[in-house]
Parts: C-alpha cells; sequence; structure tokens
C-alpha cells in the first residue's frame, strides 16, 4: 500500500510541474502530428511545404530554417519574410535577398526624365543694347564743331520677359516654343545753345527754318524687339550633349528721333520740328545649335549655343519736318524695302535648382550678336534736300547682353 501511494503522488506532481516550466515535453513523450493539410493554428490549409526545418540554424543557435513566403515559396513583399509592400523595411529579414533600389528610387533620381512631359519656363532679363558703331555726328554749333554724336545716347540696362513652353516625348526629343521681347531702350539726350547756333551735322539744316540757329535740338534713340522661335532639340550618343535645329522670326523696329526748337529771329521760323528715321527689321530663317547640361544632385548646368542665318526684309520710313511739322522736306514717295542676310548667334549660360519633381528655379547670363540689320542711326541724311530718303542702308551690328532669372514648372 505504501509503494502504491508514493506512485499515485509522483504522478499526481508530474502532472502539475509541466505546465509551470513552459510545457517542456519529455524526451521520447512527442504529441502526436496533426492530420495532412491541417494547419493547428486554425484558417487556411497549410499546404505541402515544412513551416520550419529542425535542422538547420539560425543565428545564435536556435533551430529552423527561415520563413519563407507562403511556405517554402521565393521570398513575397509583405510580413511573410519579406519587406512590408510600400514601406522601408527590408526585404530579407529572415534571410531574403534585399530589393529596395528597384522598388524605391531617390525622390529626385527621375526628375525631367519621364516621357510624356509638358513644361513651362518663365524669366525676366535684364538686358543692355551695345551703342551704335560707328559713331555718327548728328548736331553742330554754328562754328561747324560737332557737338553732339550717336555715343551722346547711352543704351541702359532694360527689363524683358521670355516665355518657353514645350513637350518632351522622351528623355532624347523634345520640342519647345520660345517667345521674348524687350520694348523700353529708349536713351534721351539733347543739347541747348544760349547762342542759338544749332544745326544738323552736315548740311542737312541749312535750308530749314526751324533746324537753323536752333536754342536746341534734343535726340531719342527707341529700340524695340520681339522674339518667336521652334525648335527641336535631340540627345546624342554623349547624354549629356544633344543638338537643336528651328525656326526663328525677330521683328526689330529702330527709331532714331530729332527735336530742334527755335526761338529766335524773324517770326517764320519760330517753331519746333522733327526728324524722324524708321527702320522695321523682320527676320525670318533657320537656325542649329547645341546643349551641355550637367546635373550634379539638386543642381544643374546648362549652356545652349544657337547660330542661324535669316533673311531680313528692312523698311526705311522718314520724316523730315519744317515750320511746326507742316511741311515734310522731300517726302517719299513709298518707303523703300531692301532684302539683307542677317546673322543671329546666341549663348546662354544658366544655373538650376530643383525644388521638387515639379518644380526648378533658374539663373543665368545671355548674349546676343545680331549682324547686317537696319539701323536708324545710318540712315541720317547730312544731304540739303535729303536726296537719300529713298536708300536703305544695311550692316548694323547690334550685340546684346544681360542676366535672367526664372522658373521651370514641368508636369
Amino acid at each position: 500500500m505504501k509503494s502504491l501511494k508514493w506512485t499515485l503522488t509522483s504522478l499526481v506532481l508530474l502532472g502539475i510541474a509541466q505546465p509551470l516550466v513552459g510545457q517542456q515535453i519529455a524526451p521520447g513523450l512527442q504529441p502526436p502530428a496533426p492530420p495532412a493539410a491541417v494547419n493547428p493554428m486554425g484558417g487556411a490549409p497549410m499546404g505541402n511545404g515544412p513551416m520550419m526545418n529542425p535542422n538547420s540554424a539560425l543565428p545564435g543557435g536556435f533551430q529552423g530554417a527561415p520563413i519563407q513566403g507562403d511556405y517554402g515559396g521565393a521570398p513575397q513583399h509583405g510580413y511573410s519574410g519579406g519587406e512590408y509592400s510600400g514601406g522601408g523595411y527590408e526585404e530579407g529579414t529572415f534571410g531574403g535577398p534585399t530589393n529596395y533600389d528597384a522598388e524605391c528610387p531617390p525622390v529626385f533620381d527621375n526628375v525631367w526624365s519621364s516621357p510624356g512631359t509638358f513644361y513651362f519656363r518663365a524669366e525676366a532679363f535684364m538686358m543692355r543694347r551695345s551703342q551704335h558703331r560707328p559713331r555718327i555726328g548728328l548736331i553742330q554749333n554754328g562754328a561747324g564743331v560737332v557737338v553732339f554724336t550717336t555715343d551722346d545716347l547711352h543704351f541702359r540696362n532694360e527689363v524683358g520677359q521670355r516665355f518657353e513652353a514645350g513637350y518632351e516625348f522622351n528623355e532624347c526629343a523634345t520640342i519647345g516654343f520660345t517667345f521674348w521681347e524687350i520694348q523700353d531702350w529708349n536713351p534721351t539726350n539733347g543739347v541747348l545753345s544760349p547762342l542759338n547756333d544749332l544745326t544738323l551735322d552736315g548740311a542737312a539744316g541749312t535750308q530749314s527754318a526751324n533746324f537753323t540757329n536752333a536754342s536746341s535740338i534734343q535726340a531719342g534713340y527707341r529700340t524695340m524687339m520681339k522674339n518667336y522661335e521652334v525648335n527641336w532639340t535631340n540627345a546624342t550618343i554623349f547624354d549629356r550633349f544633344s543638338l537643336l535645329a528651328g525656326f526663328r522670326y525677330i521683328d526689330m523696329i529702330d527709331r532714331l528721333a530729332l527735336v530742334s526748337t527755335r526761338d529766335v529771329g524773324p517770326v517764320n521760323t519760330i517753331g519746333t520740328s522733327d526728324y524722324i528715321m524708321r527702320n522695321t527689321n523682320r527676320l525670318l530663317g533657320g537656325q542649329i545649335g547645341a546643349k551641355v547640361r550637367y546635373d550634379v544632385d539638386l543642381w544643374t548646368f546648362e549652356f545652349l549655343g544657337k547660330s542661324g542665318l535669316y533673311d531680313d526684309s528692312i523698311q526705311f520710313s522718314k520724316f523730315f519736318g519744317d515750320v511746326n511739322n507742316t511741311v515734310n522736306v522731300n517726302p517719299q514717295t513709298d518707303p523703300p524695302v531692301a532684302h539683307s542676310l542677317a546673322a543671329v548667334n546666341e549663348v546662354n549660360l544658366s544655373f538650376m535648382r530643383k525644388l521638387g519633381n515639379h518644380l526648378a528655379v533658374r539663373a543665368g547670363y545671355t548674349a546676343m550678336w545680331i549682324t547686317n540689320v537696319g539701323l536708324a542711326a545710318d540712315q541720317f541724311d547730312p544731304s540739303v534736300n535729303q536726296v537719300n530718303n529713298q536708300v536703305v542702308r544695311e550692316g548694323g551690328d547690334l550685340f546684346l547682353y544681360g542676366v535672367n532669372v526664372g522658373a521651370d514648372v514641368r508636369y
């Protein structure tokens, strides 16, 4: 009896002690395996693959193979051994491969490079026009000394605006339309004479009432330009170098006006009259060029050069008034028109800073050289009766240069 009591007491204590030690199973007492295709945790069937391999080792000395996808398959996105879909957890947390670069590229790696992208650029620029060359004398005094020339009309920096809109077909090909204008180059200056002895240089004013023995002669020189162009840009085998080809139209008005006032003398000679010369240039032609672009993180360096030949249709109109502009000295029958072969060469250096996938700010410097056009100062006629009023003079040059700032928008 005493032996039987000790045996029953041992069995009871063994049954109580098992839950207290984490359900450890004594050697040789393995639980029965679940039926095939039955998930012991409930839910869907397990499939045929083992959930753990007791023969493989994990770091730290633990046994069992890594969980791979859906029980034995390749690592998948989500919680089954891969990264959380769309998140920042690395794939292969339990030993699978990492594929972060393929799924989450850096934010700005593909800025400006997506095919089918519209873009728009707006810039303000401050540009200066070069002085007229060669220097031309305009006003002289009673001693025949030239007291005023084209050098006395100082062109200043003037503000204009430039807009560009286009479409990127892919990373290689782009078409764009550009428009810019400057309307405010208009320096003025003049001469006052207490001796009332001013006249135009040469013999132009000697037979005029208001341009002889004048008290003052004022001058104003105005240039207005509008530019329209369409360009196709295509990348080359060098990824930072692109070629450009397109068409361009420039409308330029160049106007020089001399206003003479005579205060003393016979009554029929006192008054104010104008001598106005105006050239209208319409340049139309094609151009070619190249663009070099280099990206450093969020910064971009860009150099653009363009050069083209243009047919310049030059129209010259003139008015030489007298006796308070009631008389037109030797008026033109029709404003004459001439054609010349002009050239336009332009370079631009810009720096851009990307602010996101759709916006960047930019700043740069532009220089432009326009040759063989008609300028108003070249039409100054020193002859007495304005005998050259039907002649169009060509061969004028302009050099424009200045800074530009703006922004790019892409969508």
